[in-house]
Formats: structure tokens, C-alpha cells, sequence
């Protein structure tokens, strides 16, 4: 299968999107591709994806974790792309957009808030009962969540982490990061290159 993500290229919970899905298809046969935005550009991007027939090739196209106006929903709504096409977001902003078929977003999940990953990753098991995410999937997911909606608790280093690696690195390398960790172990765990990009973002935290 060749998926498409189209995320947020400015938090932990739009890279998470493309991590998770990286990391539950990562078969011979499958193909995740990944085109990152931010608030200002997603919607002049999104149209030229469109138009540019850009999306054609996929046979899903996942939006995540990023706010796309109604005026590109539509044009999506439209075509074909309808039929292989999925929003799946938690934000506020989005929840008048559940009028389509093919949105899912929620602002509370299991009575807690809600993250588009963890959306994400239900959407998954909901659709494709064959995935089964490991442990290191889920604490992942977890932390992602916890993040996105500033609710750590005392100690929790590990979310912690996970943001500073993410602001140290950028997107790019923290995707490439993680998905290579949770593809090829069974737990969440940080290498001596993250510690060190990690231990650089608290440096800089202590001089600020």
C-alpha cells in the first residue's frame, strides 16, 4: 500500500502521525511518503498537491494533526481523491468539518483529550485489524498524547525527551529517528545520538 500523510511540520503530534503510520507499514510492500506544513502554508500546498494530481498515485492520503480550510475539503470532496482521503484531528477548529464521511475528529478519547495520533492509531486498529502495535507503539503514542495537550506528569521524563529531541533535530530527523527505533525494537528507547541532541536542547534551556 502507498500512503500519503499530509501533517504539521511544527509539533510532536504531527510528526507522531508519520511516525506511527511508518512504523505499522513498514512491510516490503508498503510505502509511506510524508509532506509536512505549517498553519500559514497547508492550504496554498494542499491545493497544488491537487491540482498538480500529486495525490493521484496514493492509495490513501491521511490529514493529520493540521487545521485545512473548507474551501480544499471540498474540492477533495468533489473528486475521486473522496474515496481515499481521511482527516483524522483532534483540534477544535476542526470539529465542524465531521460533516464529511471521511473525517474523524474528537476532542476526547476514552473521557481524556485526545491527540492525532492516538485518533490515529484507533483509526488504524479500527480499519485494518491485521496491525498490531507493540508496546513501544503505544507508550509512544501515550506520550505523544500527553504532550499535545501539556498534561506530564511529575517525572515524566521520557515525554520530555521526546520534545526536546523533536526541537533539537526538527521534524525530519525525529521521524527518521523514532520510526527506526519502534520498527526495529520492541520499546521506547533513546540512543547515544538522541541523548546527545537531548542533552544539547537542556543546555540551551538552562542558558535561556
Amino acid at each position: 500500500m502507498k500512503i500519503l500523510v499530509v501533517s504539521n511540520q511544527e509539533n510532536v503530534d504531527g510528526a507522531g502521525t508519520v511516525v506511527l503510520t511508518k512504523v505499522l507499514f513498514n512491510s516490503p510492500d508498503d510505502q509511506v511518503d510524508y509532506a509536512l506544513f505549517n498553519c500559514k502554508n497547508v492550504h496554498s500546498k494542499m491545493r497544488d498537491l491537487i491540482r498538480n494530481h500529486e495525490l493521484d498515485g496514493y492509495d490513501l492520503v491521511l490529514l493529520t494533526a493540521i487545521f485545512i480550510g473548507r474551501d480544499v475539503l471540498d474540492e477533495i470532496d468533489s473528486s475521486p481523491l473522496r474515496d481515499k482521503t481521511y482527516m483524522i484531528d483532534h483540534n477544535k477548529w476542526s470539529l465542524k468539518y465531521n460533516d464529511y464521511d471521511w473525517t474523524f475528529i474528537e476532542r476526547y478519547w476514552d473521557e481524556e483529550r485526545a491527540s492525532a495520533t492516538n485518533l490515529l492509531l484507533e483509526w488504524f486498529k479500527f480499519h485494518f485489524e491485521d496491525l498490531k502495535p507493540t508496546d513501544g507503539v503505544r507508550e509512544f503514542v501515550e506520550l505523544t498524547r500527553r504532550l499535545e495537550n501539556n498534561i506530564l506528569v511529575p517525572g515524566d521524563q521520557k515525554a520530555k525527551n521526546l520534545q526536546r529531541l523533536f526541537d533539537e533535530v526538527g521534524p525530519d530527523d525525529y521521524i527518521e529517528s523514532m520510526s527506526a527505533k519502534l520498527n526495529a525494537f520492541f520499546n521506547l528507547y533513546f540512543d547515544r545520538f538522541d541523548m546527545e541532541a537531548i542533552e544539547a536542547n537542556i543546555d540551551k534551556e538552562k542558558n535561556n
